[in-house]
């Protein structure tokens, strides 16, 4: 009997095949599935629920002074979920159809997005190629991106973790020193909840990174 050769890998032809390919949250088939959807016509509702998917509280992993459990894989995991969600909450101005089918699911996940946030920025992850400020960046993108809308506005406004990760943004002292300044005013700005609170938290975020490209 013949031998059968190596096992040839079939590339995903349709966004289908990629979403199910990255569903069981191999980092590469993340990206793959990131670098697919760069034609906006694929950032689907489905293409967000899959990054939210991989960035639910249940997936959260114990984390501390010893790094992440699950090491390398889920850190890249964790990355690769940031960078995709932000590229479907982008089309939220120009194609409110998206944001209605995602506002839902988006307000069920606002905690826990925001918790993966942190411990990106906690752990300084980064993207192939690139560095943690490139992931940094990426999640100012999107909350700066979220607030825009007043719903989620809204949502993140009354979540602790997002003060948390705000907190953690402007006091991430190898992003650079005059942050350090901001922070014990930021920490005051965030505990109030008055429309200039409001108004303030915005700015600040929004004026640090919409000059970021996607």
């Amino acid at each position: 009997m013949a031998q059968r050769g190596p096992r040839r890998t079939v590339r995903p032809r349709t966004l289908d095949q990629f979403i199910e390919n990255a569903r069981g949250g191999d980092p590469a088939r993340i990206w793959d599935l990131y670098y697919f959807t760069e034609d906006p016509q694929f950032r689907t509702i489905g293409v967000l629920r899959l990054a939210l998917s991989h960035l639910s509280i249940e997936n959260l992993p114990a984390h501390g002074d010893g790094g992440i459990a699950g090491g390398e894989e889920v850190a890249a995991r964790a990355v690769a979920s940031i960078f995709l969600l932000l590229s479907s909450v982008v089309l939220f101005m120009t194609d409110p159809p998206l944001r209605e089918a995602a506002t839902k699911p988006l307000i069920e996940s606002i905690d826990s997005i925001c918790v993966w946030a942190q411990l990106c920025v906690h752990f300084n992850l980064a993207p192939p190629g690139a560095g943690p400020m490139e992931t940094y960046n990426r999640i100012g993108r999107l909350f700066v991106q979220l607030l825009l809308h007043p719903v989620f506005q809204d949502a993140l406004l009354v979540t602790p973790a997002f003060h948390n990760l705000v907190i953690q943004m402007w006091v991430t002292r190898n992003i650079t020193m005059d942050l350090d300044k901001v922070a014990p005013l930021c920490a005051y700005v965030l505990a109030s909840q008055g429309q200039c609170g409001r108004h303030f938290r915005v700015f600040t975020v929004h004026s640090r990174f919409t000059t970021t490209e996607l």
